[in-house]
């Protein structure tokens, strides 16, 4: 990096973020990977702290880093953050935006449905086996079960080999985190789970769209502030 030099068209933030773009990708930064501390950003760049903080809070505002009060900045990890904050918001300002989500979702998955029916079996027995520890969840930890159903369908999704596409479909399933209050209502997700993965796995793929269909429409949440 070297320091900032005045531009009419673009403000001192604007130039530092892109200087910091350009040194993540020019020095390959990986997610997780630590930037240097603000001083020496500040000594390097030829700028002031509070300036630089603005900058660093816009990267982090685009999801392209975090940061940890006290510890530094680093390169996000979940690049599609900013997707699931913009999606919530939109629907909970209009409901009916809902459906909307929904369609996108299901042609993601849909579309692993295919590659996903020709895993071997190493991987069908890691699927098998989230679908068991999600059936045997105790039912009060809502958190711990929002996270294997996730987990599941993030798991299909992976068998299109699209590491982006995987990204962006957290911020979809993340948003649609189901949560079920009764022990039937639990039990019946499972089921659902069972039929959909047999579907699949014998490559009736009519069936498991028409099985995911259905449970979408019975697995997503209502908004929530």
């Amino acid at each position: 990096m070297k320091p900032i030099a005045k531009s009419e068209r673009y403000t001192l933030t604007e130039l530092i973020v892109r200087n910091l773009k350009t040194y993540i990708i020019n020095r390959e930064l990986k997610p997780g990977d630590k930037l240097p501390a603000e001083r020496e950003l500040c000594q390097t760049l030829g700028v002031s702290r509070a300036v630089l903080r603005e900058a660093l809070r816009s990267l982090e505002s685009a999801g392209l880093l975090h940061i940890r009060h006290g510890e530094g900045s680093y390169v996000a990890v979940h690049f599609f953050n900013p997707l699931y904050e913009q999606l919530h918001f939109i629907r909970r300002m209009d409901p009916k935006r809902q459906s909307d989500v929904q369609g996108i979702r299901y042609i993601i998955e849909a579309s692993a449905l295919e590659p996903a029916s020709r895993l071997d079996a190493r991987e069908w027995d890691k699927l098998l086996g989230l679908a068991e520890r999600f059936e045997s969840a105790d039912l009060s930890d809502a958190a711990s079960r929002s996270e294997l159903d996730t987990q599941l369908h993030l798991a299909l999704i992976r068998s299109l080999g699209n590491r982006t596409l995987e990204e962006m479909a957290e911020a979809f399933l993340r948003l649609d985190a189901r949560i079920d209050d009764t022990d039937g209502e639990h039990r019946a997700h499972a089921r659902e789970h069972d039929l959909y993965l047999g579907a699949i796995r014998e490559g009736d793929m009519k069936l498991a769209k028409e099985l995911l269909g259905k449970h979408l429409s019975t697995s997503c949440s209502i908004p929530r502030p």
